[in-house]
Parts: structure tokens; sequence; C-alpha cells
């Protein structure tokens, strides 16, 4: 395997209670991801968080050099992960929740092939036996990684993903969502230009105690109307031979 390095994003809106937590975990998972990775840098975006988020972050920083941390008042998880991408120094890129929502497999996985693949998407549903909570949960989680398949031929986009620096910030000027939707745009942006997407199979997140609750309706319809926009871009983009 060729060593590489990485920026690991942390966008984080009111995580006083996990962030600290999160960023440690990861900064000894990546530790001990040595015979992989030349370095790393974790960068914590806080997003205009109106609780202790910020502070406990910027001690974060002045204690690990791995660690750093920007700020913006603006709120949204892709605002987030568009400032850590603004600062982020290394080759390749992924982002994490802040909650420690994510599965610790996903980042080796993802460096295992990153020789052959430029774009690697994390995927729950590679996992037949993959389950919600909630029987609305599985009907829906299970209708949008349909809905994905069908129209942008990956089974999840909503984990996480890992892409080379140097081709996000050639586009990022062209990014526009502010939210979870942001990861459906990024996919829409690799598809477009032709980029080898690998899947890769991660588990379903264990939620954490702290970790906020989300309107599952809302967010599932909202990133359901996004697949199909960018579905239907991608395919005209195609037959109009647009790449770039």
């Amino acid at each position: 395997m060729r060593k590489t390095t990485l920026s690991v994003l942390v966008p984080a809106y009111n995580e006083e209670q996990l962030i600290e937590e999160t960023a440690l975990g990861l900064l000894k998972e990546l530790k001990a991801l040595r015979h992989a990775l030349k370095s790393f840098e974790i960068i914590i975006c806080d997003n205009g968080s109106t609780d202790d988020t910020k502070k406990i972050a910027e001690k974060l920083c002045a204690k690990h050099n791995e660690i750093k941390c920007i700020s913006t008042i603006r709120k949204g998880f892709g605002i987030g992960i568009r400032k850590g991408i603004e600062k982020a120094s290394n080759e390749w890129i992924t982002y994490a929740q802040a909650d420690g929502e994510y599965d610790k497999s996903f980042i080796p996985r993802a460096l295992s092939v990153i020789g052959r693949f430029d774009f690697i998407v994390a995927s729950k549903h590679l996992n037949r036996k993959h389950r919600g909570s909630s029987m609305l949960r599985n009907i829906l989680s299970t209708s949008f990684s349909l809905i994905l398949k069908i129209s942008m031929h990956v089974t999840d986009a909503g984990s996480s993903m890992m892409f080379k620096r140097d081709w996000i910030k050639r586009i990022s000027s062209r990014l526009q969502n502010e939210d979870f939707s942001f990861q459906l745009e990024l996919l829409y942006y690799a598809l477009r230009e032709d980029l080898r997407i690998k899947e890769v199979q991660i588990s379903p997140f264990i939620r954490n105690r702290y970790s906020k609750r989300i309107n599952v309706f809302r967010t599932t319809i909202s990133f359901l109307c996004s697949c199909i926009k960018y579905g239907i871009l991608w395919r005209v983009n195609r037959i109009l031979g647009v790449q770039r």
C-alpha cells in the first residue's frame, strides 16, 4: 500500500458533549494507521455553535498538533465541509460526524483502494442485513438506497466519502448545498467527471445517547428529491457530452 496524507473534516454544531471524545477517538484511530499514512490532520469545523463546542475545539488544537479548528457563524453540514476543504492541506480528504456516529473501518478500507479509485463512498447498504432502528427508518432507508442505485449507481450517500484534495478544490466554487444533500452534490460531480468510484461496506451506526435526533421523514425526503435532481442532471450532461 502506497502511503499517503489525509485530512479528516469534522463539522460540528453544538456538540460540546461529544466533540472531544470524537476528536480524540479519531486521533487514536489515525495514529494506528501509520503504515498507510505519512501524515494526517483533523480539522474541526465549528458551524456557529452557541454552546462550548468552539472553546473545546480550541483547547484540543492547543494540545494536539494534529488537530486544527476553524469557525463560521453560518450553520449547515455542507458549509462546515466546504470551510474544512479550504483549510485542508493533505492529498486525500474525508469527513466524520462530530457526534461519533461513523464506522471506524471506513478510513482504513478506503485507504486500501485509493491506488485504484478516485472517489470512495461508505455504504451501509452493501450489507443486506442492514436494518434501521424502526420500521419507518427501514422503509425510508431502503427506498432511498434503491432510488440512489437507479439514479446515481451507488447504494448510499449519507455516511462518508473520501476524495482527492486537488479535485475538490478545483470544483469547490461550484458547490452550493449547505445541508446534508451536499454529499449528493459531491457524488454528482464525481459522476459527471467520470471519476473511478468505489463503494466500501460499513456497518450501521450505533447511536450515541447524546446524538441529536433528526426529523427522519423530512431529511429522507430532502435526500430523495436531491437524488432525483442530480440523477437527472447527470444523465442530461451525459447526453450533451458535458463532463467538466
